[in-house]
């Protein structure tokens, strides 16, 4: 037998490249990616010849491990660029924008230049947004909410687009720019715009100035304003007598906002502002918003809703609805939106409009003057208010609130007054009943000019024919509140107001003389120094009772 060399357990192929062999058993052997067995008691030796390759004789077993660096994951966004058309939109919004802050601008300076905006633009605008929204009102007044929770919503979208790996790069540069192009269009139509063309309505022209300017810088004396409330009180006391009545409450069928809107294109003529489209359909408080109504706001408009308290006396809602109409067309100082709604109300053929007007006209007016002079106020309010304890007129019942509906959100009490006391003595005792229920059951205080008085003697003030007034404070929480509230319903007739207060509060209505000058002062016509509306000083100047100067203008002849 020839001397041959062992036969290799191993068979390597010496052509190819080295085999990394993976770490197995050391009973194990390798033969082409097989692992077999290997007897314990059998010396192995593995020869390799290879050209320009060292032999190596090694035990399978003890072939070390590659340590192998693992690599950190780190997530890279995928880049999805703008496309030229995307880029060409996004610079017309853009453009849109700057044209709006531009003519801002100029209309503070150039008179012409808001005119133009507030006919042309702004109204026309506001129009079609109100139309959009007409029927969904609460959801128009908080659009700005809205608008957030969409976009919001179109960009959680678009990231996930962007960068979820599954979806497809052209689908997803397509999704991408189509959002942006929507985000920017709901941008500029729903929140540049309309804050542009308000913030230039802010400085158009005063309705005085631009419609009856003969009197714009006349004086007038607080026996002008006697004069011209007495006016309005005649007008109120004889309509309020013409109407048929259900319970104290004047029978009315009409649809209040119909009637506003007929009311106001009526006047469209004198006034162009007045022209256009007008929403069908007003909203109402949310609960939330009754609770939080700490300044006892009877409506408002926001963007593209008109919301009205629902709970108010039909002839303050007719005329409120007038107010807030009127700052659909632009109106944005509150004593012009006053002004707007009477004289829409008093020029109607409507007889029912024109009470609301002229009774609105009268609150605004004696509200002043319980400012300049209480005694003064109550002397003109009383045969009016007094309807109320004899008559059950509603809305004489009404004619100072009752904040009776829900519990205001940091109220400390509730502060109730009395007609004058004479008005009591055909139903004294009746009223000395609910005033002892007050004290027992709520823990009720009375008051008689800073004095804490007993029941005893506003029964003997009431038998003297006295012309004082009795203030009532309660104590409420949100606990007690409800059935403080549904007695005060119940015997409302008896009672002039009741308001829930907050005792830290100050109130900083100016009083005495200081108020007749306030409420009788021409209008600054400078309003280009408050730029766009905003601060105190703005609306102090055109606060709600401010109308007072308008009327005294506008119905000159009356008081002379």
């Amino acid at each position: 037998m020839d001397n041959k060399p062992l036969v290799d357990l191993v068979n390597i192929n010496t052509d190819s490249e080295p085999i990394n062999v993976p770490n197995v058993p050391s009973n194990m052997v390798v033969n082409n990616n097989v692992s077999t067995p290997v007897q314990s008691n059998v010396n192995v030796t593995n020869t390799v010849s290879t050209n320009n390759v060292n032999n190596t004789n090694a035990p399978v077993g003890n072939i070390q491990k590659k340590k192998v660096k693992k690599k950190k994951f780190k997530y890279t966004f995928r880049k999805i660029p703008m496309l030229l058309p995307t880029k060409i939109f996004l610079c017309i919004m853009g453009g849109i924008f700057g044209l709006c802050i531009i003519a801002v601008i100029l209309g503070i300076f150039i008179p012409s230049v808001a005119e133009f905006m507030w006919f042309n633009l702004r109204n026309p605008y506001y129009d079609l947004g109100f139309k959009l929204f007409n029927n969904i009102p609460n959801i128009g007044s908080n659009l700005i909410l809205v608008l957030f929770l969409v976009i919001l919503f179109l960009l959680t979208i678009q990231v996930i687009f962007e960068n979820f790996r599954k979806i497809k790069y052209k689908i997803a540069l397509i999704v991408s720019n189509v959002i942006s192009c929507i985000v920017f269009t709901l941008l500029t139509l729903f929140l540049v715009l309309p804050m542009g063309l308000d913030f230039n309505t802010y400085n158009n022209s005063k309705i005085n100035e631009k419609y009856f300017s003969d009197n714009v810088e006349t004086v007038y004396t607080e026996e002008d304003l006697i004069k011209l409330t007495d006016y309005y009180k005649k007008k109120v006391m004889t309509l309020s007598k013409s109407f048929p009545r259900i319970g104290g409450e004047i029978v009315y069928d009409k649809d209040l906002v119909l009637q506003s809107t007929k009311d106001l294109l009526y006047m469209s003529s004198a006034y162009p502002f007045l022209k256009g489209s007008y929403v069908t359909k007003v909203g109402d408080f949310s609960k939330y918003e009754r609770e939080k109504n700490n300044d006892g706001t009877m409506a408002y408009t926001s963007m593209f809703g008109v919301i009205v308290d629902s709970n108010l006396d039909k002839t303050i809602k007719l005329n409120t609805i007038n107010h807030e109409l009127c700052h659909t067309k632009g109106i944005l100082r509150e004593s012009e939106a006053e002004f707007c709604a009477y004289v829409a109300g008093v020029n109607s053929t409507d007889s029912f409009s024109q009470y609301s007007a002229y009774y609105n006209a009268f609150y605004r007016l004696t509200s002043a003057i319980n400012q300049i002079d209480h005694e003064k106020a109550l002397d003109i309010e009383e045969d009016f208010t007094k309807l109320c304890l004899t008559d059950e007129y509603s809305e004489a019942c009404n004619f100072y609130s009752k904040d009776v509906d829900t519990f205001v959100e940091g109220t400390d009490a509730y502060m109730g007054y009395s007609y004058r006391l004479r008005n009591y003595k055909n139903h004294k005792d009746a009223f000395m009943n609910i005033l002892n229920l007050l004290e027992k059951n709520f823990k009720a205080q009375f008051v008689i000019d800073e004095k804490v008085v007993n029941t005893g003697y506003i029964y003997n003030a009431i038998s003297k024919g006295s012309k004082e007034v009795l203030e009532i404070r309660i104590t409420v929480t949100d606990d007690n509140f409800v059935p403080i509230s549904n007695f005060v319903k119940n015997n409302q007739k008896f009672l002039m107001a009741f308001y829930q207060y907050d005792v830290d509060i100050e109130n900083d209505l100016p009083e005495g003389q200081e108020a007749l000058e306030y409420y009788l002062k021409p209008f600054d016509m400078d309003d280009y120094k408050y730029v766009f509306g905003f601060g105190d000083e703005w609306y102090d100047e055109y606060y709600y009772e401010r109308v007072v100067r308008l009327l005294l203008e506008y119905e000159d002849d009356k008081i002379r």
